[in-house]
């Protein structure tokens, strides 16, 4: 899971390795996939409660002012995974999210 953090820290700490990738696989890549890859470059960088899981997405809101909330989607390892299932849950430090909702 530490390697995937760096992993993710470095992608997001270079937004421009986004468009490289997409730029290299473009044979490769549908239209769909290009733009959702793309889309991650539209990334929320802060300091969030994890309120709720819900079905579709996990609820966080944001410890600065003014306080908002997004509904986030894992691709990979749920958020329940790797928080547990008690929540709400205090600050989750240094996240980056991909905002599908506010």
């Amino acid at each position: 899971m530490e390697k995937i953090g760096q992993i993710r820290n470095k992608l997001y700490q270079n937004p421009e390795l986004f468009d490289d990738f997409v730029q290299k696989k473009k044979k490769e890549l549908s239209p769909e996939e290009s733009a959702i890859i793309q889309s991650w470059k539209k990334f929320i960088q802060g300091r969030f409660y994890l309120f709720r899981y819900l079905k579709k997405y996990t609820v966080f809101l944001s410890v600065e002012k003014p306080h908002k909330v997004y509904g986030v989607l894992c691709l990979y390892t749920s958020f329940q995974e790797m928080f547990g299932p008690q929540v709400p849950r205090g600050v989750v430090k240094s996240s980056w999210l991909k905002a599908i909702a506010t």
